[in-house]
């Protein structure tokens, strides 16, 4: 761990934080949570949700972008650890001369923060470790919260913890941010925190906008002549968890996807989803899937009819391009002909479910089509 004298340590100005993982050059900030907040670690009897500006109707809900997080228990000192969306590589953090800020407002609870970045790579570390660190200097005396309910910004210097020496510097590794109270006990309160990032002390915030909140559709399509698309972060049912390890992370990401989102895991196994089809035309339609992978067999059926099973070996992706750079592989999306499919006039049923060894899966669309189709990334069909 790291010991207070580091954490005091002097700081240059100098030094500026490399954003090539965010799709942009030169002196810039990381972001590593603005527009998604997914638990991943709570303790202290913590209850966490997501709260949504446009949902609300209340700009100040957040700070940064439509989305914060509400943490709020009885005995204070919220302790949580959030699955961050973007990805760390550590030679792009220069230390002692970069800082972390977080946004926040709370109500009552006025105690301090530390923050830890931990991470993780498949095949380095069997499980996350921490990276980095930063006692959080929150606006009051001795670096306590500032309790007003009122958005602050809370920073601090950040310093290699035990685990940095032996992690890969150049290699983009799975991140997490924790915040773990040093005080505060016996408080109850209602704080709201947005927009955790990486930067170089007394520069400007120069980090592109934020993510857009995708929000879904359940049910939504668009038709064509002799063609029907959806979405498949539109599902009218699925239990895929929140966050997830293929979630785009930079608004240059989303531009790849035909809406900017998509339904995905890394472990498919046993989850499902499904949507509502509604056909205008009887006949025989091919069925296309835009999505990366799957890495493991999947299931899909029509109506409640026998399943059919997907192998990773019997699909062939068209159009593929690079969605993002995960350093130990590359993350594509590409077109896959599945097959002709009977369809009468109506509503139809299209279920998938995970089997045992389906692995990560990723869906962007849907499309239903009678006539040739051309793939041409996210075009639609009619698209000139």
């Amino acid at each position: 761990m790291f010991s207070r004298h580091d954490l005091c340590c002097a700081i240059s100005r100098v030094a500026v934080v490399a954003g090539a993982l965010m799709g942009y050059q030169g002196t810039a900030d990381l972001v590593l949570l603005d527009e998604s907040w997914v638990p991943e670690i709570v303790l202290n009897e913590v209850t966490v949700a997501e709260i949504d500006a446009a949902g609300t109707g209340n700009a100040e809900d957040a700070k940064s972008g439509e989305v914060a997080a509400v943490l709020t228990n009885q005995t204070g000192a919220p302790n949580v650890r959030f699955r961050a969306a973007a990805m760390v590589t550590l030679d792009t953090v220069p230390l002692p001369a970069s800082e972390v800020r977080l946004w926040y407002r709370t109500d009552a609870w006025d105690g301090r923060w530390r923050l830890e970045v931990w991470v993780h790579a498949d095949g380095l570390t069997p499980e996350p470790v921490q990276a980095l660190g930063a006692v959080l200097y929150g606006g009051g005396a001795g670096g306590r919260l500032l309790a007003d309910d009122q958005w602050h910004q809370a920073t601090g210097p950040l310093v290699a913890a035990a685990a940095y020496a032996g992690l890969p510097k150049d290699r983009p590794l799975t991140t997490y941010v924790w915040l773990v109270p040093v005080d505060g006990w016996g408080t109850p309160h209602r704080t709201l925190v947005d927009r955790c990032e990486i930067g170089s002390p007394g520069t400007p915030t120069t980090a592109p906008a934020p993510l857009r909140r995708i929000r879904p559709r359940p049910g939504a399509q668009t038709v064509g002549a002799g063609w029907v698309w959806w979405e498949a972060e539109d599902a009218t049912r699925h239990d895929f968890p929140p966050g997830g390890a293929y979630a785009p992370f930079t608004r240059e990401q989303q531009e790849k996807l035909s809406n900017g989102d998509w339904l995905q895991w890394h472990d498919c196994a046993g989850h499902r989803a499904a949507w509502k089809v509604a056909v205008a035309e009887a006949g025989t339609y091919a069925l296309w899937m835009r999505g990366s992978g799957p890495d493991g067999p999947l299931q899909l059926r029509w109506d409640g009819t026998d399943w059919r099973v997907l192998h990773p070996a019997d699909l062939e992706p068209i159009d593929e391009m690079l969605v993002h750079d995960r350093g130990d592989w590359k993350l594509q999306v590409g077109w896959f002909r599945l097959g002709d499919v009977e369809l009468a006039v109506g509503s139809h049923t299209l279920d998938l479910t995970g089997l045992p060894d389906a692995g990560g899966v990723a869906i962007d669309c849907w499309l239903l089509t009678r006539g040739p189709f051309t793939p041409q990334g996210r075009r639609q069909p009619a698209a000139p």
